[in-house]
């Protein structure tokens, strides 16, 4: 940061340049008068100009086509729906700011999701225009250290921020990628050392089109700056290098900080349901294997609700306005929820206020100790049952029948004993052993140390487990038997087959211990109630873990302190 500090400071003693350079860019919105702004362009041959398009109106494309070839137009990156990445992705940064934001709550980070948009973006102007620009443009301008890997692996050399610090004439570097910093027309100064760089961003405008009418003023207007696309700006630019930490710790959104998007009840409510919505989307990832193409009508219901727009509209000061925003958000992420085949959460069906209040947030599980052991009492959270369940009695609730309610383990000079307590027990097909359809695993991690065992689940299982959370022993209990797994260096390798039964509400396997030995009250557990799935492999209908989130199975150890 001395650095950058410095750097900054030297810009004021630098001597002005005989022609000031400027560069502008614009972000438009798709309203009709894209045209205005193109012909002042045409109409000098001089003038160059950055556009980060939300798409192009088949009428224009020719145009836009032209003015790129001929060097006169830039093209930038640009997300659909302009979602305020960082805010949604990466909350917990200092650099995230916005009014009222919670500072003991915990915010999730999604590098997946800031990854896949960024993707989504790039492959949408291949469409068009059959190559990826070489600029990023996301409003309203914040940046993260995770942006400049990603945009280098992108092919992008250099992204929009707002203001550096307390200048805006120096421009930083990270393994080849410039954070450009940008400022509003309204606030832009009237001379600046070196390019300045002016942004028009009509996103964020009170009236888009007044905005517009401004920039083709601007344009047609004599000017004392030469000016250039944001790419040839650079190339004169005062620029040093720094960390993509230190970036992101002197740059902030052009908008100044992220209230406008986040400060209001329904805001919070908001980020709250689409933070959800996004581990329920990783889940639902996995269970297809990773494979995008299948997932992607649930993700693009999801992205709907994400959008920059959508959220500002939500604390809008027109209350009717505001409640149909809400009402379309909730909508599109419950259609997300079907598509996922999952019960939607309570807040899709009163209010997204309650996503961010509701009292299941702070419901944990609860370890009782017990003579030898200890029991785990599981949240209240909702089952995902399958859509069927073969010949389940008309009575049977597939909501008790497949929710793992407990836990329990207790060591003896014989073994150790596992319980597993479903909210009910089903024996629809009279298996021998007391109950019928559903699958456990219980996974577990004896030694807590990252890497030490198994990441990967048993076959045809989902997601993965935490480094942190690498189990050594896996217990699969079905209703013919239950099978105890070791990891060895070749994988997973059967250690022993067990009996099961049912008996008073729990399902219970005795381990010997000449298979397992320790205590139980220290190692960490992953239990997870499973449906067969049609066509292999199963899918999780509840589990008892600290948490599944971004993919990961993150254990429960009972005996912390």
């Amino acid at each position: 940061m001395q650095k950058i500090l410095a750097l900054l400071a030297l810009s004021f003693f630098l001597p002005a340049p005989a022609a000031a350079q400027q560069a502008l860019l614009w972000v438009p919105t798709d309203a009709p008068g894209m045209e205005s702004v193109l012909a002042a362009l045409e109409s000098d041959g001089g003038l160059r100009l950055t556009a980060a398009f939300p798409s192009i109106p088949k009428s224009l494309e020719e145009r836009v086509k032209k003015l790129e070839k001929d060097g006169r137009l830039e093209l930038a990156l640009r997300p659909a729906g302009d979602p305020p990445l960082p805010l949604l992705y990466y909350p917990a940064s200092g650099q995230v700011k916005w009014s009222g934001k919670p500072s003991t709550a915990p915010l999730p980070t999604d590098q997946y999701f800031l990854a896949l948009r960024l993707s989504l973006a790039r492959d949408a102007a291949l469409k068009v225009f059959k190559k990826a620009p070489g600029g990023l443009v996301s409003p309203p301008g914040g940046v993260v250290a995770d942006y400049f890997p990603l945009a280098k692996a992108l092919g992008a050399t250099w992204l929009a921020c707002g203001p550096l610090a307390s200048t805006a004439a120096a421009v930083l570097e990270a393994g080849g990628v410039y954070a450009v910093p940008f400022v509003n027309f309204s606030t832009a100064p009237s001379y600046a050392a070196g390019p300045s760089f002016i942004i028009f961003d009509e996103t964020s405008a009170p009236d888009p089109a007044v905005l517009r009418a401004m920039l083709a003023a601007e344009l047609k207007a004599p000017a004392p700056q030469q000016r250039l696309t944001v790419s040839a700006a650079l190339k004169v630019a005062l620029s040093s290098a720094a960390a993509p930490a230190e970036i992101e710790a002197a740059a902030s959104p052009w908008s100044g900080d992220y209230t406008p998007w986040a400060s209001g009840a329904l805001q919070a409510g908001a980020l709250a349901a689409l933070a959800q919505t996004r581990a329920d989307l990783m889940l639902h990832l996995n269970a297809a294997q990773g494979n995008y193409l299948q997932a992607a009508p649930a993700f693009e219901e999801y992205f709907s609700a994400e959008e920059g727009g959508k959220l500002r509209a939500l604390a809008s000061a027109d209350a009717e306005a505001a409640s149909e925003t809400e009402i379309e958000v909730r909508n599109a992420l419950g259609n997300a929820y079907r598509l996922m085949q999952k019960a939607p959460p309570p807040w899709v069906f009163s209010s997204l206020a309650d996503a961010a209040s509701g009292p299941a947030q702070a419901e944990k599980i609860q370890a009782t100790a017990l003579p030898g052991g200890f029991e785990l009492k599981n949240v209240s959270r909702p089952p995902q049952p399958p859509a069927k369940t073969a010949k389940l009695p008309e009575a049977a609730d597939p909501n008790r029948i497949w929710k793992l309610d407990g836990l329990s383990v207790v060591s003896d000079a014989e073994g150790i004993l596992f319980q597993f307590v479903p909210l009910a027990l089903d024996n629809a097909l009279n298996k021998p052993s007391g109950f019928s359809h559903i699958r456990l695993d219980l996974y577990i991690d004896v030694n807590h140390r990252p890497r030490a065992g198994m990441s990967r689940p048993l076959e045809g299982r989902p997601l993965r487990f935490f480094p942190e959370n690498a189990w050594e022993y896996a217990l699969e209990v079905t209703p013919a038997g239950a099978s105890l797994y070791k990891v060895t260096p070749k994988g997973p390798a059967a250690a022993g087959a067990l009996q099961v039964k049912a008996e008073a509400g729990r399902i219970t396997v005795r381990v010997p211990a000449a298979l397992l030995k320790g205590n139980p009250a220290l190692w960490s557990y992953a239990a997870l109630m499973l449906a067969p799935k049609e066509g292999g492999g199963f899918a999780i209908t509840d589990y008892i873990a600290e948490e599944i989130a971004n993919g990961y199975i993150y254990a429960v150890r009972p005996g912390r302190k």
